[in-house]
């Protein structure tokens, strides 16, 4: 049984005890029960999560912390959330913890080195240790990239539990070694050389390809014309070229005397060499003058040589003697006496001679 008071002020104030007879077993039991589920997990890419309370009962009426009603209440940070859940006869509560992952990844790129000749590209490989996506620039979806160009390379790590994303970058660079080319040798052929050869040389160990599809360092060359060269080294080059001349100026020469024959009167012939595109003359005797005096039969010759071609030419003439004494007789050999004073005297001769008489 339960009191209550009654108290009337209208006049007189009095109060007066009721009593109330309540039958309890006619008040039903509170069976009510209430749960939270939380619909996702807080992370870098979902922003918000559901929170979804349940009840065993219908007709039930939900309050959250905060003044929310309903059953659903959609949340966008962590925390501790209550629901009240109601009915007619009860109030149950429930509570759920709404947790939010934004860790970031870990990355990080191995393998930057810089391009030379002989290493014409790099593998970056990107780690972490964390289950990621990886994305490189220009859309490479593997955790390694193959690079063949200097510059900048980035990738962005996706970690596939929360969605958050971190990027790292490497730079590239290239340092290519200088690669030089020369060639040595004589450029010049003539009479004298008919064959030179030519030597390339470089700074690095090179591959040497000459035209002519010539593939050592060295070249023969016999005729006159360009002579290129091009050395590689990995993917790195140079050239060079050399022109080779031929000069093959040939002299000519003629021996010329007043007399080809030696006589009593002409015992001395001058022979001179006359000659053309020559600036070198070798007589037999080591004479280098361009005329020879001879006092003797014989053949002689010349040779002429073009010094900036190293041509030659040789000529020779025959010098001849002819020294024999002339005959001569003289005829009417009379003696003088003294019926005679004078008489004439005739000299004869089968040679064309002149006469120089004498009294001696």
């Amino acid at each position: 049984a339960y009191s209550c008071y009654v108290v009337n002020c209208a006049g007189k104030c009095t109060t007066k005890e009721v009593v109330v007879e309540v039958d309890e077993t006619a008040i039903p039991d509170c069976n009510l029960e209430v749960g939270i589920s939380v619909q996702g997990q807080l992370n870098c890419t979902m922003t918000s999560v559901n929170l979804v309370a349940t009840a065993n009962e219908m007709g039930v009426t939900y309050t959250w912390t905060g003044s929310t009603t309903g059953s659903v209440r959609q949340v966008s940070n962590e925390g501790t959330y209550v629901v009240s859940a109601s009915n007619a006869f009860c109030v149950v509560t429930a509570s759920a913890s709404v947790v939010k992952d934004v860790t970031k990844p870990t990355v990080s790129i191995l393998g930057a080195e810089d391009l030379t000749c002989l290493k014409t590209n790099v593998v970056l490989s990107a780690s972490s240790s964390q289950v990621v996506d990886y994305v490189w620039v220009g859309t490479y979806t593997s955790s390694s990239l193959n690079v063949t160009d200097s510059g900048t390379y980035s990738v962005l790590v996706t970690n596939v539990v929360n969605g958050c994303t971190v990027s790292d970058e490497v730079t590239i660079n290239e340092s290519k070694e200088n690669v030089s080319v020369f060639i040595s040798g004589n450029s010049r052929l003539n009479c004298l050389v008919n064959e030179i050869t030519l030597t390339a040389n470089s700074n690095q160990p090179v591959n040497y390809v000459w035209n002519g599809d010539i593939t050592t360092n060295t070249k023969r060359v016999t005729a006159a014309g360009v002579n290129s060269v091009v050395a590689t080294y990995g993917v790195c080059s140079a050239s060079a070229s050399v022109s080779v001349s031929a000069i093959n100026t040939m002299p000519t020469v003629e021996i010329e005397s007043p007399i080809q024959e030696l006589t009593c009167s002409n015992s001395v012939a001058v022979l001179s060499a006359v000659a053309v595109s020559a600036d070198r003359y070798d007589w037999a005797n080591y004479d280098e003058n361009v005329t020879r005096n001879v006092i003797n039969s014989g053949i002689y010759s010349v040779k002429v040589i073009n010094q900036e071609s190293g041509c030659s030419a040789s000529a020779s003439i025959e010098i001849t003697e002819n020294k024999n004494l002339p005959e001569v007789t003289i005829g009417n050999r009379t003696k003088l006496s003294c019926s005679r004073s004078d008489l004439s005297l005739t000299a004869f001769s089968d040679d064309a001679v002149s006469y120089v008489w004498s009294t001696g």
